[in-house]
């Protein structure tokens, strides 16, 4: 049951009553946001009863415009919240179904940790320092896998045990 406080974040930033997926980083190329997005987009085309949303959190980086080239901005299942404060992304990612951190590289993905101390599983890449970080606490899948990327996101979304389980490992 939401907190007020949850539910006073969850208005400031526009995120609806329904099941989500979380996206957090600076919006750029490295991040990977453009398959991310593809891959939730072709789910939800996929399977239109599925109600879910892509919670995009972040604020724009360099080169925005290509990561967003031919993804229709207006779908009303991409929700984008711009730069979160830190205080609030605990309530966020408690709330969400999992983390999606697809990034081609990282140095050491604080959110992939942050999530699972939330106990939030993760869909993380399999490349740099994402393994080591994410563990047993997700779905690692291939940065450009785009189907894999779209079987581990259904996965998470339509089977509640793997997200428990998930999210037990997580916390460990």
């Amino acid at each position: 049951r939401p907190t007020k406080l949850t539910s006073q974040i969850r208005k400031r930033y526009k995120v609806p009553d329904e099941p989500y997926l979380m996206c957090l980083s600076t919006i750029e190329p490295r991040k990977n946001l453009q398959n991310t997005i593809r891959a939730f987009l072709a789910v939800k085309a996929a399977r239109p009863d599925l109600h879910a949303k892509l919670l995009i959190c972040g604020k724009s980086g360099w080169k925005t415009d290509s990561v967003f080239a031919g993804i229709d901005l207006d779908h009303p299942d991409l929700i984008f919240t711009g730069f979160v404060e830190d205080i609030h992304l605990p309530a966020l990612y408690s709330g969400a179904q999992a983390l999606c951190y697809l990034s081609y590289y990282e140095g050491f993905g604080l959110p992939v940790l942050e999530a699972m101390a939330c106990r939030t599983p993760v869909i993380y890449a399999n490349n740099s320092s994402l393994p080591e970080v994410g563990g047993g606490g997700g779905i690692a899948v291939a940065a450009d896998d785009l189907l894999g990327i779209q079987e581990a996101m259904t996965k998470i979304l339509m089977d509640q045990e793997l997200r428990i389980d998930l999210a037990k490992a997580a916390k460990q």
